[in-house]
């Protein structure tokens, strides 16, 4: 198999990448966003109002702002860190930040479309009972949407006889139902991380990087 490679020193890079711990590139409607990402470290004191969205044909980015007041609806006081994939035509995303100025996270998740419009799409979490899932990576196969891994509290944990709540970085893989607004457990991984990096070929998910527990949520090795 022939093999191209592409070398442009030249490309624009944002400076607000600068002021981010980390971010996810997506691809949606041509175009290239960047998400910024925080860990549990400093994600209720993050407070990002916007993200980028990089034009190939002009060679330039822009921002798209958060829905601050909406996220403000669902009890979600900021927009501290994001994770999205393009599913059914749209990017779906999960917006982690602190609930309600408590010193506590939630996640949030919407639909965000090409014509720059927002919609909240409700999730519960039935399997396995209550779940309280942040910092995940939202990932697509074409067919179906995950989040994978993450940090927060999953009823009935697997892994921890005995033990009906677990609280901090998650191991997990949800498969979210965009439609009836439901997530449930879809598998389990080696070992916990949040924030990984998720990418999808041949029918197969590989999972990498991240922040985990053994490291005291410093970077995660392996890969998945």
């Amino acid at each position: 198999e022939a093999l191209s490679y592409y070398d442009q020193t030249d490309l624009p890079v944002p400076a607000e990448l600068q002021e981010w711990s980390d971010w996810q590139l997506v691809g949606f409607a041509g175009d290239i966003y960047a998400l910024p990402r925080e860990t549990y470290n400093n994600v209720l004191n993050a407070s990002h109002e916007f993200f980028l969205k990089y034009d190939p044909g002009s060679r330039s980015w822009s921002r798209v702002e958060f829905p601050l007041e909406q996220l403000k609806e669902q009890h979600c006081a900021a927009g501290g860190s994001a994770s999205a994939a393009t599913y059914g035509g749209a990017l779906i995303m999960q917006i982690t930040g602190e609930a309600d100025n408590s010193e506590e996270g939630t996640a949030t998740y919407w639909r965000y479309t090409a014509q720059g419009e927002w919609e909240h799409v409700p999730m519960t979490f039935a399997e396995g009972g209550e779940c309280r899932l942040m910092l995940s990576t939202l990932a697509s196969d074409g067919e179906s949407l995950y989040a994978f891994c993450g940090y927060g509290t999953y009823d009935e944990y697997p892994g921890w006889p005995g033990m009906s709540r677990i609280e901090g970085i998650l191991s997990c893989v949800v498969k979210l139902d965009v439609e009836k607004g439901e997530g449930s457990l879809a598998g389990m991984l080696e070992g916990d991380r949040q924030n990984p990096q998720v990418s999808y070929r041949d029918g197969s998910f590989l999972v990498s990087g991240g922040q985990n527990t053994e490291s005291q949520a410093n970077s995660a090795m392996g890969v998945e």
